[in-house]
């Protein structure tokens, strides 16, 4: 007998199921017809209103399993709307991070360039002095060897006649 008043309840669930889904039928079909006159006639006339209630009325007549199903979609797409936020989020960081990267390369090859010049300047005055240092030492040797020339031609004309012989000289006592 309980099972009688079971199924009979099961039945009756059944056909009030059945009832709520041809009305969310008609609203359904209500709500489309609205929403094209809505559409034809533009916004800000007293049809919005209509449109709000009826779907409200639809939501309100909604099954459980599409609450679920609509509770479901919300949270998934909320689920995903932060995981965007979050890639969006990182990918802010890491373009920051490739900015601040970019900027110190280019601060070290402004620092290599710098010192690049640095060398070649002090390389440059280093061959300078060197140039300087050969001229001057080919200028002291040549004078070195007009020196010698001289004091060759010196010694040639002292051996002709200017020479003291020691053994002339006197010894003298004091």
């Amino acid at each position: 007998m309980e099972l009688e008043v079971c199924e009979n309840e099961l039945q009756r669930r059944k056909s009030e199921a059945e009832l709520l889904r041809e009305k969310v039928g008609c609203l359904e079909g209500e709500l489309a017809h609205l929403k094209e006159t809505v559409a034809s006639q533009g916004p800000g006339n007293r049809q919005c209103q209509v449109f709000q209630d009826a779907e409200e009325q639809l939501l309100a007549y909604e099954s459980d399993e599409a609450k679920a199903q609509r509770k479901s979609e919300v949270e998934s797409q909320q689920n995903m709307k932060a995981q965007m936020d979050r890639m969006r989020s990182e990918l802010a960081y890491e373009c920051k991070k490739v900015e601040q990267q970019a900027a110190s390369f280019e601060q070290e090859r402004r620092i290599w360039q710098e010192e690049k010049e640095k060398v070649i300047r002090y390389q440059k005055q280093l061959q300078e002095n060197y140039v300087q240092m050969y001229r001057r030492n080919r200028e002291l040797e040549q004078h070195l060897q007009e020196l010698s020339l001289e004091l060759e031609s010196r010694e040639e004309d002292e051996g002709s006649g200017n020479e003291i012989n020691f053994d002339d000289v006197a010894a003298t006592e004091i």
